[in-house]
């Protein structure tokens, strides 16, 4: 069965630009509604909030790869495997920072012109998506500087966890929030799908943080090579550890990690950097330990001798 795309996707040199057709579907509904001037209104406040993001992104050395235009907004995807991590917190905090600033000329404006319910509506819904982007949980802006910030002392694999833990109880709240709200307003029905959505993103946590660290790991090289001087990180192994269970300890971003290979009684038999670990893992099987790995190092040089 042929599969019907619901999307325009342009490339212009590196960027990929893409329209989701639901968005005419979207307007057209609001149309009918008679909410089309708001849903135009919040679809650009959007759009200067991801604007925000871009900017400093661009500002910091990253790359735009994708734009996405979607019938909630307009989301961004930036690289920024070369970024320090004070750098994508700029980049994430760039977003609600822009809505907040937008916030308070539209509350300037709102005091010294008419007519003021416009300016009125720009105020509020910019302080919602700044507010609202600013919650800790995944995929928001919110989320991300979190996991940044815990990443550097957790790692992020580890940090992963913790935000599952936290995305949870706020998606619980904001449900039980909206299930209360019911009895006073239908507000409520509006945070009973923003707590669904919450708990749909977390079924691709798992799968978006193991894919963070192989991607840190595989960019740690060029980072280190592109500075010259890098903060290392140094950890003990035994020398039946699997290759690929050692590999997941390699999850803080902005470290080059060190791994002392130990024999059974505590002493250093082999040193590796994470760069040779991820080269090992490559060209071996996925069960391959340690003492596997100084194994077939030996027959090959006695072979070659």
């Amino acid at each position: 069965m042929a599969r019907i795309s619901l999307s325009i996707s342009r490339n212009f040199g590196r960027l990929n630009v893409t329209f989701n057709l639901l968005i005419l579907v979207f307007a057209g509904a609001a149309a009918l509604t008679g909410y089309f001037r708001e849903y135009i209104q919040t679809l650009f406040f959007i759009f200067v909030h991801e604007a925000g993001h871009l900017t400093v992104g661009s500002l910091l050395g990253a790359q735009v790869c994708n734009i996405r235009l979607l019938p909630v907004g307009l989301n961004a995807g930036i690289n920024m495997a070369d970024c320090t991590g004070r750098q994508r917190i700029a980049v994430y905090t760039a977003g609600p920072c822009t809505s907040f600033l937008l916030a308070l000329i539209f509350f300037l404006l709102y005091n010294i012109c008419d007519p003021r319910g416009f300016f009125l509506a720009g105020l509020y819904t910019n302080l919602y998506l700044g507010g609202f982007n600013l919650i800790p949980i995944l995929p928001l802006d919110g989320g991300k500087i979190i996991q940044e910030l815990l990443a550097a002392r957790l790692g992020i694999l580890r940090t992963g966890k913790v935000l599952k833990h936290v995305s949870v109880l706020l998606s619980a709240a904001i449900i039980a929030a909206g299930l209360a709200g019911l009895f006073y307003s239908r507000s409520g029905v509006n945070l009973m799908v923003i707590g669904v959505y919450f708990f749909m993103c977390m079924g691709t946590s798992r799968e978006e943080t193991a894919f963070m660290n192989i991607k840190s790991l595989l960019f740690r090289k060029s980072r280190v090579i592109r500075k010259g001087i890098y903060p290392v990180r140094e950890i003990v192994a035994l020398k039946h550890m699997k290759l690929s269970e050692v590999i997941k300890a390699l999850d803080y971003i902005d470290r080059f990690h060190i791994i002392n290979v130990l024999d059974e009684d505590m002493r250093v038999i082999k040193v590796m950097t994470e760069q040779e670990v991820l080269e090992a893992i490559l060209s071996n099987p996925a069960d391959t330990t340690f003492d596997n790995l100084m194994q077939i190092e030996y027959n090959v040089h006695n072979e070659v001798n």
